[in-house]
C-alpha cells in the first residue's frame, strides 16, 4: 500500500460554511492567516464575492469567500520557472499537516459553521496504465479489476461513518473516485532565422502515468445543529486523518 508520503499533491480545498450566513464580506483573512498581504486581490461587491490569493508552501494558496462559504485552495502556481507547468505541489504528508496548522490558526476568526470540507485530488506515480490498475486493486478490495482486459476505469463512492468527537448525531462523508491517467508533455522551441524566432517546434516527451485520488471528506448536509467555532481545529483534523487512511488503505468501510 502505498503511503501519504508518495501520494503527491495536485490541489487542496478547505471549505467552511458560516451559519448564520454572513451579512458583509469579510477582509483581511488572507493576511491574519499567512502573516503578510496577499499579492492578488478581486472583489465583486454586486456578487458578493471576493478572492485573496499569494504564494505558499510552494503552491498558491487562494481564499475565496462569499456570505455563505469560504474556500480555501492550495493549488500550483501560475508562475514556473520550468518549461512544463508543475503537476504537484508536493508530498500529501507533510503538506496536508501544514495546511490544517494554517486552518487552524483562521477558526480562532471563523464564525460556527454548518458545515466543514477537506477535499483535494492527489497523483501517484506508476509506470504504466497497467501498472496502476495493479495498484488499485490493491486499494480497491471491492472491485474486481481486470488489468490487462479492461481500460477507462473510474471508480466512486462514499462511505459515510459517524464522528469520533462524540458531537451527536455528526456524520463524516468519505467520498472518494479512483482513476489512472496519462500525461503527454510537449516542449516547444524557436528557430533563430536572421536573428528573428522562426517557427515554432514541438516536441513530445515520454508520457507520465498516474493514479489519480480525488476525495472530498465533508460533515453531512443533513446535520442541522450547527457546528461550534471551537470544536472546528478537532473536527479539521479528524477529515484530514480520514482523507490520509483513504489513500494509504483505500476503499474500506
Amino acid at each position: 500500500m502505498p503511503s501519504a508520503s508518495e501520494w503527491q499533491v495536485a490541489n487542496l480545498r478547505v471549505s467552511a460554511f458560516p451559519k448564520p450566513v454572513l451579512s458583509e464580506l469579510p477582509t483581511g483573512h488572507w493576511r491574519s492567516v499567512v502573516g503578510r498581504d496577499p499579492e492578488k486581490r478581486e472583489d465583486r461587491p454586486s456578487q458578493f464575492k471576493m478572492m485573496e490569493e499569494g504564494p505558499w508552501n510552494g503552491g498558491s494558496l487562494v481564499l475565496s469567500a462569499a456570505l455563505d462559504r469560504f474556500d480555501w485552495s492550495l493549488q500550483a502556481s501560475e508562475q514556473t520557472t520550468g518549461e512544463e507547468p508543475p503537476l504537484s505541489i508536493g508530498a500529501f504528508d507533510p503538506l496536508s499537516d501544514e495546511l490544517n496548522r494554517l486552518i487552524a490558526g483562521w477558526f480562532a476568526s471563523c464564525s460556527n459553521c454548518s458545515r466543514l470540507a477537506f477535499a483535494g485530488s492527489l497523483l501517484l506515480p506508476v509506470t504504466s496504465v497497467l501498472g496502476g490498475y495493479k495498484v488499485l486493486s490493491e486499494l480497491l478490495k471491492t472491485v474486481r479489476i481486470d488489468a490487462e482486459g479492461s481500460s477507462e476505469l473510474m471508480y466512486q463512492i462514499n462511505r459515510p461513518r459517524p464522528s469520533k468527537l462524540g458531537i451527536e448525531g455528526l456524520r463524516i462523508n468519505r467520498i472518494s473516485r479512483w482513476s489512472v491517467i496519462r500525461v503527454q508533455r510537449v516542449t516547444t522551441s524557436f528557430a533563430l532565422m536572421g536573428g528573428e524566432p522562426g517557427p515554432q517546434t514541438f516536441q513530445e516527451l515520454d508520457p507520465l502515468f498516474f493514479c489519480k485520488l480525488d476525495f472530498d471528506v465533508n460533515t453531512s448536509p443533513h446535520f442541522s445543529e450547527g457546528l461550534p467555532r471551537d470544536r472546528l481545529p478537532e473536527l479539521m483534523t479528524e477529515l484530514l486523518c480520514l482523507a490520509k487512511e483513504i489513500c494509504t488503505n483505500g476503499d474500506i468501510p
